[in-house]
């Protein structure tokens, strides 16, 4: 991936997080509450370049929220994707587009209302992203590469560890992530997150959480031969940042490391 490609990358990036709060919204005004707020979190389908909310009844249906973002169409669908509702929003403003959603779910019977309630959490003012514009196709391609990887690396990791998570992105920091509670004691997350302050660019991202409020004990001592740990105040863990995997087997590589470096210091403890 050159400077440019990755520059691309992040804009999209920033661009879905900031569109993709339609379906948090969503999910968090008419969906079941769940204690860790799960329920605001949405999946992407690689098929069809779609982001979808969860299914919440309206009157005897299920229905969600799609952005299908490589059309720039909302659409709300029913149990069987039949679009009850269509806007394409390129050339909107997020406000525009809210309202609109609002109104019909009024109709619809929704209290529309509650699509304007304070989220529980703030994302940065991406002042670029005021207009929805259709993405470059090579950004497009590219994004969607990397987030179906995670999604199917994800996949791989709950099969190895033989413990049940949805596969899912997060709102907050947009993470293709899963949790993976692999004992009473320890609890294990992966996935793939937008750049931050730990790489500069986007990144896998491997850690452990002791359950009863310790410091899991990172092998720090053991050199990565892909990605490296991060110890610092805020997260501990292992990265890899995406400019530096070459192919998928990079990727598997550093999983299967420090995988087997976690899996022995859960074994050990």
């Amino acid at each position: 991936m050159n400077k440019q490609e990755l520059k691309d990358y992040m804009q999209l990036d920033q661009k879905l997080h900031y569109w993709s709060q339609l379906i948090s919204r969503f999910n968090r005004a008419y969906a079941q509450t769940t204690d860790d707020d799960s329920h605001t979190n949405f999946i992407f389908n690689h098929l069809n370049r779609s982001l979808y909310g969860r299914w919440v009844t309206l009157e005897d249906k299920e229905v969600t929220l799609e952005f299908a973002f490589s059309k720039g169409d909302l659409n709300l669908i029913d149990h069987l994707h039949q679009k009850l509702w269509q806007k394409n929003i390129i050339g909107l403003s997020f406000d525009e587009v809210l309202e609109a959603l609002s109104r019909v779910l009024e109709k619809r019977g929704f209290d529309g209302a509650k699509m304007y309630d304070d989220l529980h959490y703030s994302i940065p003012n991406y002042e670029l992203e005021a207009l929805y514009k259709k993405p470059h196709s090579s950004a497009m391609e590219l994004w969607t590469y990397w987030r179906n990887l995670a999604q199917h690396k994800s996949f791989e990791l709950i099969t190895l560890w033989q413990c049940a998570s949805e596969i899912r992105i997060w709102p907050h920091h947009f993470d293709t992530g899963i949790y993976l509670p692999y004992t009473d004691k320890i609890g294990i997350g992966f996935g793939l997150a937008m750049a931050d302050e730990l790489t500069g660019a986007p990144y896998f991202y491997f850690s452990a959480y002791d359950l009863q409020g310790g410091n899991f004990p990172y092998p720090f001592e053991e050199r990565l031969k892909y990605g490296r740990w991060v110890d610092s105040k805020d997260w501990k863990g292992a990265v890899f940042s995406i400019p530096a995997i070459r192919n998928s087997k990079d990727l598997d590589l550093f999983l299967r490391e420090v995988s087997s470096l976690i899996l022995e210091r859960i074994q050990f403890n």
